[in-house]
């Protein structure tokens, strides 16, 4: 959950060997995705796009700064890197968490366990990139969220940040 991430410090208090992943999404992106989603109750914040760049922005900031504070418990995450050549990146999330590599990671959709998510739907697909820069067919309705983000300039600073992240 994104709004995890503003509790990284007392969670890291609390269990000071943890292991943090900060998955990073393009927020226009995820900002499509939730503004799509019909949240029964929680999450007011999505119901605007002014609200939700601000929450972004600020889930974000948070990264950035744990980022540096936490060191190597902190691991950032590219979606973009993770679905465009999951097994190297599933690898190194494996390593950061302490966890042996297992061949059924690269196909989650033959897992037969149980899910209790929201994303019952995507965990039982095949890893793909279908989620990529869905939002650019609605590149202009998503000009205020955009706008609340910080406009232009910290799109691109995300995108470079991200890019970043696994030798983009």
């Amino acid at each position: 959950m994104p709004l995890n991430c503003l509790a990284l410090g007392l969670e890291q208090h609390l269990l000071p060997d943890a292991r943090f992943v900060f998955m990073s999404r393009h927020p226009l992106d995820t900002g499509l995705s939730y503004i799509t989603a019909d949240f029964a109750r929680g999450n007011a914040f999505t119901r605007r796009m002014d609200w939700l760049g601000e929450m972004t922005r600020l889930v974000y900031e948070s990264a950035w700064d744990y980022q540096g504070k936490l060191g190597g418990q902190f691991r950032a995450q590219s979606y973009r890197a993770l679905v465009s050549d999951p097994q190297p990146q599933i690898a190194r999330l494996l390593e950061h968490s302490g966890l042996e590599w297992q061949d059924s990671c690269l196909s989650p959709e033959k897992s037969s366990k149980a899910v209790v998510t929201a994303s019952l739907v995507q965990v039982r697909r095949k890893i793909n990139t279908a989620a990529l820069d869905k939002w650019k067919p609605f590149s202009a309705q998503l000009d205020p969220l955009k706008a609340s983000l910080g406009g232009d300039a910290w799109v691109a600073e995300w995108e470079a940040w991200d890019n970043a992240l696994h030798g983009g």
